[in-house]
């Protein structure tokens, strides 16, 4: 077909492309060289400066705030600039100023220091000063204690000791209150102590079962005497829903009851005193009881009763100086009863009497405390009751019918309306406030005879000794007033002797231990008392007046126990017994410490000093047999080793050991 041919020339297009290489380079250098320029400047007037300020700002920032920025800088720098130097002079001078500060307040603290120096001295010496007083104080209750316990141990044991024999029922009665005066004498001596415990709160309370109502009655038998002196009616209310069996602190809980049924009587000229009992909450075995001891005494104003549950105060200051009391029964009720974890109250009016309350929990068990007596056979009987005093009357006719009797209770004795009217016994009491004469006494008891096949008495404590013309007239028995239920209810069942009936001297035990014991006591009728009790229990006695004269008979003779006294002239009882157990023949004879001291603490001491046992004055006689029955069954191997070590023989190993432990 044919063919084209074509022929291009590429040099002008060269040319074209040299000439845009050669502009586009041109043009790239001379923008090079305007960054550069561009780049100058603003290195020396942006850059440089900002490192600069940088700079200036560590170092700034390490402490150094005397330096600043110098020179003249563009726009805004020149703004940051005099803003850093501002910020540094600022912070140069709150440095100087917190300088000032710190340098004040290390003066003042090294002032403080000095001072809290001088008060730590001071507070060191109070310390050794308060600690000197506390020590002090314990050993003047500690010495206390023991100068009164050590009298009353003769006055209460010479008196228990007067009740084992014949003794006519006015004699008989009179001991008894010897015997509860001198209890209420060491009840005081306690209470010092428990004060002295309880702001140490070092008292602690026991759990033990005890019966509520005889807990109760041994409170009023121990106050009778008192109210009846004054003329007053002491009555107990029972609530029925309390139980009979209660787990706590007997002690204590009588011990607040004895303090405010105390604190009535001696504040209440006339009238009547009733302590009520009240159940509050049965929950489980955990109860909780309320008791009310109300008065008709000279009450408290509102501002003396601010006052009150103060140690070592009364509501009036002419209180203490008319009846008497230290003001500390208050103080230490307040804190029994909330270690009892219970609270207290009173409510009162000026000449219109007091009501005292408390509650306090306790735990109930179902265990036999006291020998029980059989009320069913109470149903049976009837009773005419003669009470003049109305809210007496009314109290008894409760507790009476709560025991089953059908009681008929009387203002006075009248003659019968129904011939036919006979009752199974007649229960005249006697009002405390007005006594009638013996011959009108006995009158009543003849008008009671022809309406009552049995007579019964309850008199004051103050008029116990016309019970005997009671009893020669054909009176059945006289009990002491509040009226003990137990024994009434005895009488009427016929289980138990007339009242008038006199205690035939106590038998001592026929068979009494083969042991020869050794007393030590530097007071004579506590050697005297100690010797009888021991009399009754051992074979032979054998008394020292002293430590020295013990050690001498320790020389001479073996025994089977020493009862050491510890608190003695001459020679203490610690001192006495390590120099008896330095001697061949009682080297491993028991020594019982016998003392008057009763603070804490001070059993242990004892038995580290070397004692084997611990006995309290004033001695209770079953403490006593306990205390030798625990050590008899060692008598014979002791006997034994004290014989092999003077033959020089190996004795047997012992068979037994005795206990030697009596809390």
């Amino acid at each position: 077909m044919g063919y084209i041919s074509m022929e291009m020339d590429l040099s002008a297009v060269r040319l074209e492309q040299y000439q845009e290489l050669l502009s586009a380079t041109v043009v790239m250098v001379l923008g090079m060289i305007l960054s550069g320029i561009f780049a100058y400047r603003l290195l020396a007037d942006v850059t440089e400066p900002v490192s600069q300020m940088v700079s200036m700002i560590d170092r700034i920032r390490r402490g150094h705030l005397d330096v600043r920025i110098e020179g003249k800088l563009h726009g805004e720098l020149d703004t940051l600039k005099n803003g850093i130097n501002a910020m540094a002079i600022s912070l140069s001078e709150y440095h100087l100023e917190m300088q000032q500060s710190i340098d004040q307040a290390t003066s003042d603290l090294r002032e403080t220091l000095e001072q809290l120096e001088i008060q730590n001295v001071e507070l060191d010496i109070a310390k050794k000063h308060a600690q000197e007083a506390a020590r002090v104080k314990s050993e003047f209750l500690a010495n206390m204690s023991h100068e009164l316990r050590t009298p009353l141990n003769g006055v209460i044991g010479f008196t228990r000791q007067m009740l084992k024999t014949r003794l006519t029922t006015a004699q008989q009665d009179y001991l008894q209150t010897i015997e509860k005066s001198a209890n209420n004498l060491l009840t005081i001596i306690n209470d010092i102590l428990d004060f002295s415990k309880l702001e140490a709160g070092k008292l602690l309370l026991e759990n033990i079962p005890f019966d509520f109502e005889d807990s109760l009655d041994e409170v009023m038998k121990l106050l009778a005497p008192m109210a009846h002196e004054k003329g007053l009616e002491l009555n107990l209310k029972l609530d029925a829903e309390v139980p009979a069996g209660m787990i706590g602190d007997p002690l204590r809980l009588q011990q607040v009851l004895t303090n405010l049924v105390g604190n009535a009587i001696k504040f209440t000229e006339s009238g009547n005193i009733r302590v009520t009992t009240e159940l509050k909450s049965y929950n489980n075995e955990s109860i909780e009881v309320r008791f009310e001891v109300q008065d008709t005494g000279i009450g408290i104003s509102e501002r003396q009763q601010a006052q009150l549950f103060q140690a070592f105060r009364q509501a009036d200051a002419s209180i203490s100086r008319r009846y008497g009391g230290t003001g500390l029964g208050l103080v230490i009720t307040q804190k029994l009863v909330k270690q009892m974890g219970g609270e207290i109250g009173f409510t009162s009016r000026l000449h219109q009497g007091s009501t005292f309350w408390f509650s306090v929990t306790l735990m109930h068990t179902d265990l036999p405390l006291i020998q029980p007596v059989d009320m069913s056979g109470m149903e049976e009987h009837t009773l005419l009751l003669i009470e003049s005093d109305e809210e007496s009357r009314k109290l008894m006719t409760q507790r009476l019918t709560q025991t089953g009797l059908h009681v008929t209770a009387q203002e006075t004795l009248s003659a019968p309306t129904n011939l036919n009217t006979s009752y199974d016994a007649a229960l005249i009491s006697v009002s405390a406030k007005k006594v009638p004469p013996t011959e009108k006494l006995l009158q009543m008891a003849m008008d009671a005879e022809g309406q009552a096949r049995q007579v019964i008495f309850c008199l004051p404590t103050t008029e116990l000794a016309v019970s005997e013309r009671l009893m020669q007239a054909g009176v059945t028995a006289c009990f002491a007033k509040p009226l003990p239920i137990r024994k009434l209810a005895e009488t009427l069942l016929g289980d138990s002797d007339k009242y008038e009936t006199v205690p035939e001297q106590l038998p001592v035990a026929q068979n009494k231990l083969p042991l020869t014991v050794m007393a030590v006591d530097d007071n004579p009728a506590n050697l005297k008392l100690i010797s009888a009790l021991l009399s009754e229990r051992v074979e032979n006695v054998v008394t020292a007046e002293n430590g020295v004269k013990a050690v001498e008979q320790a020389n001479l003779h073996a025994f089977d126990m020493i009862l050491m006294d510890i608190q003695m002239p001459e020679m203490d009882g610690v001192t006495a017994s390590q120099a008896i157990r330095s001697s061949m023949l009682n080297h491993h004879t028991p020594i019982i410490a016998v003392t008057a001291h009763a603070m804490a603490g001070e059993r242990e001491r004892l038995i580290n000093a070397g004692m084997d046992d611990y006995l309290t004055k004033p001695i209770e006689e079953p403490v006593l047999e306990q205390v030798l029955n625990s050590w008899i069954g060692d008598t014979t191997d002791r006997r034994q080793l004290s014989s092999s070590e003077l033959t020089g023989t190996k004795p047997a190993e012992p068979t037994s050991k005795g206990s030697g432990d009596i809390s």
